[in-house]
């Protein structure tokens, strides 16, 4: 029976983007996936979301379909992953990797995102992430960017350090597309210093963006989180 693998999306984002990737993880891995609060086309705009609000998304996940899940965490999914681990360290998932996930939230990155997503702004600009945003969520979408901003202002109050998940007793992986403009590789090898066995990897020719990235690299390094697990 092959292993089960909960892929968890990004900021602005939906279980659909992994479309792609799942195809070349089928062979290995049951794949499921969910929508946090306040994302997917079935949600309603009114609908409030921050970290604890998402990482009680992941566990009632789990606690209705089981921990003996893997977990992929796709930027925003992968933080959501983390501090759902560091609060259940007890009964965590059975390994987490994550992939361009932000863990350097200083006071000026913080801005920095806050500021791009401007509703205003960002329709005076138009361009693919309008699109995006219209394509997925419709009218909604100045809310959810509303919403999101908070989101990553939370995010920074409650920022994972490194010694934090040398607590956590489940393999992780950290990595990080070797041409992210959001994530740098520092960064995320940073995040790696108290973990043990090949917990960092770097994609190569790869953004931020899921369709900017190596996918079939990427199935490779998930796979390796199974194969961690085996060898314990």
């Amino acid at each position: 029976m092959k292993p089960k693998l909960l892929l968890l999306h990004g900021a602005l984002g939906q279980n659909t983007e992994f479309s792609a990737l799942i195809e070349l993880l089928t062979p290995h891995f049951n794949c499921v996936t969910l929508n946090f609060s306040g994302h997917g086309p079935a949600q309603e705009e009114s609908q409030v979301f921050n970290l604890d609000i998402l990482t009680k998304d992941l566990k009632q996940f789990l606690n209705m379909h089981g921990r003996d899940h893997y977990i992929f965490g796709y930027s925003l999914g992968g933080f959501v992953a983390l501090n759902y681990c560091i609060e259940n360290e007890d009964r965590p998932a059975l390994g987490v990797i994550t992939y361009a996930t932000k863990f350097d939230w200083t006071e000026n990155i913080r801005n920095k995102f806050i500021a791009r997503l401007n509703p205003p702004e960002v329709q005076a600009k138009a361009g693919l992430f309008l699109d995006t945003l219209l394509s997925r969520y419709g009218e909604k979408w100045p809310f959810l960017l509303k919403q999101t901003a908070q989101l990553i202002d939370n995010m920074a109050k409650h920022r994972i350090e490194a010694i934090d998940l040398e607590q956590i007793t489940t393999p992780i992986r950290i990595g990080v597309g070797d041409q992210d403009r959001l994530v740098s590789v520092q960064e995320s090898q940073a995040m790696t210093h108290y973990l043990s066995g090949e917990s960092f990897y770097v994609c190569s020719n790869s953004g931020h963006e899921l369709e900017k990235t190596n996918l079939a690299q990427l199935a490779e390094e998930i796979v390796k989180i199974y194969q961690a697990t085996l060898r314990q």
